[in-house]
Parts: C-alpha cells; structure tokens; sequence
C-alpha cells in the first residue's frame, strides 16, 4: 500500500487526524516507541499475511507476537507472511484488527 493509499483509507475511515509524521525513523516498534516517548505496547505494528489467497493486515500492540498455533485454529492455515512486492501491487485489502489481548475481533475492513 503506497503512502497516498494509507491516507486516502484514514480519511474514507474518517481517521485522517491520527496520521502523525515522525521526526525520525519509526521503522521498528522500539524505534516508533522512543521518537514517540510511549511504551512499545501502545504502537501499532501490522503484518501483511496471505490467508487463503487473501493478502490480509493483522495490527498487533507493539510487544504482541503472532502465535502460530492460535492463528491456524482461527483461520485453519499457517500464518504466512505475504511478500513486500506482492502487498504493494495488491489493490485488493482486507484488515483485521485484533484487541490488544489478540483473542477477539474489535473491526474489520475490506476495500477495493
């Protein structure tokens, strides 16, 4: 997803207000969470996984790690991460967005 994607879905979701540019680097959690002075469990971070032929975004909190077992019981495959070249040439987006204690659905979005 380019940068003009991101935003474009922030203001169709009408969120355009929480997009915040960093003064410096905000590539890893750690990164994100010292320019941001926060703990790392109040950053976001996002995997683009493919789940049956789907390119799908999981949001994690910042220090939540992806559990595989827990995922495949949820979507009866293994967790695979979905190649960079590939999440960007993809128009079509689904996002699941977990509550930070990864156990239940809190939205979910699909465009085109």
């Amino acid at each position: 997803m380019s940068l003009s994607d991101l935003k474009n879905e922030l203001i169709y979701h009408k969120l355009e207000d929480r997009y915040l540019v960093l003064p410096a680097t905000g590539a890893t959690v750690g990164e994100a969470a010292k320019v941001l002075q926060v703990d790392p469990d109040a950053i976001a971070k996002s995997l683009v996984l493919n789940v049956n032929e789907q390119p799908t975004v999981l949001v994690l909190s910042g220090n939540a790690r992806l559990d595989n077992h827990h995922f495949k019981e949820e979507f009866r495959v293994r967790p695979r991460l979905l190649p960079a070249t590939e999440a960007q040439k993809t128009g079509e987006r689904n996002t699941l967005i977990r509550s930070a204690d990864n156990h239940r659905e809190v939205s979910s979005v699909t465009s085109n």
